[in-house]
């Protein structure tokens, strides 16, 4: 229940599963999702490999890039 509420929670748990991922491609990718979009990127990266996940949040990031928070 806390990570619902807490999107600092989310963020921090999206941290620690992106370990290889730059810290500000994480940042900039949690601040557009919500939560429903968050757990799956979550389920993600715990089902992936640690690369391609770090790939893929490379790619968000990028594509997040100068769009306007959700």
């Amino acid at each position: 229940m806390v990570v619902v509420a807490g999107p600092k929670v989310r963020l921090h748990l999206l941290l620690a599963r992106s370990r290889l991922a730059m810290q500000e491609e994480v940042k900039s990718v949690a601040r557009q999702l919500q939560i429903g979009d968050w757990f799956v990127l979550y389920q993600l990266g715990k089902n992936i490999d640690p690369l391609i996940y770090n790939e893929l949040m490379a790619e968000l990031a990028e594509k997040f890039k100068g769009k306007s928070i959700v």
